[in-house]
């Protein structure tokens, strides 16, 4: 098991998904349920599959009780995982909710691009009005890679949600994520 604070997996952006929380917890007013925000979290990762054929933060997937999930992006929420750059942003308060710990201007959502903020934006539009379990519901009824668990969790992998949001190239867009990873390690040793 990961230690509290240390680094997660290599190639994860820790530093967009920390980011990316706190837009959402600003979209929602300083403090959003944890069950919305790592789902708000997921959709803008399927999404930025879908548009560009590339995963924005390159978490692992996994299938949950409550749905699928980005798994280091939840650790890192949950304080896990990468805690330095993720008290930068949000933290929990109480079991349920995240509070936003800073204002997240542009000038300060350094590791996001413009196109990562269009992606969130359309995310927020589509699924910020809904509640928790009804984001649950949906990513239960609308996302094919996930598969349903009562305990435990079942990975999702790359090729199974680049096939699930329509890529007839699925297994090369997966191994493309593959060796970003395999990059990042060796650059990392």
């Amino acid at each position: 098991m990961r230690g509290f604070g240390q680094i997660g997996l290599k190639g994860y952006r820790a530093d967009k998904a920390a980011e990316e929380a706190a837009f959402f917890a600003n979209k929602a007013g300083g403090e959003i349920e944890k069950l919305k925000l790592i789902k708000l979290i997921y959709l803008t990762e399927r999404e930025s599959m879908t548009v560009r054929a590339r995963p924005m933060i390159y978490d692992e997937m996994y299938s949950l009780k409550h749905g699928p999930i980005c798994s280091n992006a939840l650790n890192g929420i949950n304080g896990e995982v990468d805690r330095p750059v993720w008290s930068k942003w949000v933290r929990i308060h109480g079991s349920k909710d995240v509070r936003l710990l800073r204002e997240p201007s542009r000038a300060k959502l350094e590791h996001l691009s413009d196109s990562d903020l269009k992606l969130m934006e359309r995310v927020w539009t589509r699924f910020g009005h809904m509640t928790s379990a009804q984001i649950r519901k949906w990513t239960h009824d609308n996302c094919p890679e996930y598969t349903a668990v009562e305990d435990g969790r079942v990975p999702i992998s790359y090729s199974e949600a680049f096939k699930s949001v329509g890529h007839e190239d699925a297994a090369e867009l997966a191994d493309d994520v593959v060796q970003y990873r395999r990059s990042e390690a060796a650059l990392a040793s």
